[in-house]
């Protein structure tokens, strides 16, 4: 048989087969004379057991060393399929997560870029401007990357207290400040800065924010601020100096502000 022969006979493609050749779990058969393979019915049965292995919910890699070497005794078959079994687990653990995360999104009417236990707090970032919006949502993406694994969930306490009406409307009016801030208007940008340095050492601010405040590797810190001066225009980054220096003068919530204040 040809290439296209068994591949139809297989129910497979051409193209499977070779991808069969290339891992190695299907030998290439001699070829004739005019060079096209051929191949014959014991390839043909080793293509069907490696599919049904497959459906199974086996690797391709490890059908073909079932086949190459199929297990003895009942002993040593049983825990081939639990290794399997465990695998399918995590398999479906992983897919029953995601598809809940896609019916969160649904629920919410938002895209699901965002870690599960932080996609709550994407519409409230609608009712910002469209790009302090999406300035905030890269914000939060990159804050949860920084403390993937380690457990802390600061970013989730941070916008559970950020969006508590006894802060938010703070927060969302020096945010709105910050996003129509001129380049030109000297006096704003100053305004802005004290405000900021007035919400952030207030002592209500400094209790609450406190507490979540984990530290962060410089390496990140400085991908942080250079995210932010990548994204903000000239009149933010001034307002934002001028805020790291009113913060240097004196004991704040943090040691130092990154490019990133509420809002």
């Amino acid at each position: 048989m040809r290439s296209a022969e068994i591949a139809r006979l297989a129910g497979v493609s051409v193209r499977t087969l070779r991808h069969y050749h290339q891992l190695g779990v299907l030998p290439e058969p001699a070829r004739s004379l005019n060079g096209y393979r051929e191949y014959g019915v014991r390839e043909l049965v080793r293509v069907l057991r490696l599919r049904h292995l497959q459906a199974a919910g086996f690797s391709l890699e490890a059908a073909a060393a079932l086949l190459d070497d199929e297990p003895g005794g009942n002993e040593r078959l049983m825990a081939v399929l639990d290794d399997v079994e465990r695998d399918l687990d995590r398999q479906i653990a992983e897919l029953t997560a995601q598809r809940a995360l896609i019916a969160r999104a649904r629920a919410l009417g938002t895209v699901p870029d965002l870690p599960a236990h932080l996609l709550r707090f994407a519409p409230l970032l609608l009712t910002a401007s469209p790009r302090l919006a999406r300035s905030l949502r890269e914000q939060l993406a990159f804050l949860a990357h920084l403390e993937e694994g380690a457990g802390t969930g600061h970013t989730e306490q941070m916008m559970d207290i950020l969006t508590d009406p006894a802060l938010m409307v703070e927060v969302r009016e020096l945010g709105e400040r910050l996003e129509h801030l001129a380049a030109d208007d000297a006096d704003g940008i100053s305004a802005l800065a004290d405000d900021f340095h007035a919400f952030l050492t207030s002592p209500e601010a400094v209790s609450r924010l406190g507490p979540v405040q984990g530290s962060v590797d410089p390496h990140w810190l400085a991908l942080i601020d250079t995210y932010a001066r990548d994204a903000l225009p000239s009149a933010q980054l001034q307002m934002l100096a001028r805020l790291e220096r009113l913060l240097a003068r004196g004991p704040c919530l943090t040691d130092r502000v990154s490019s990133t204040p509420p809002g």
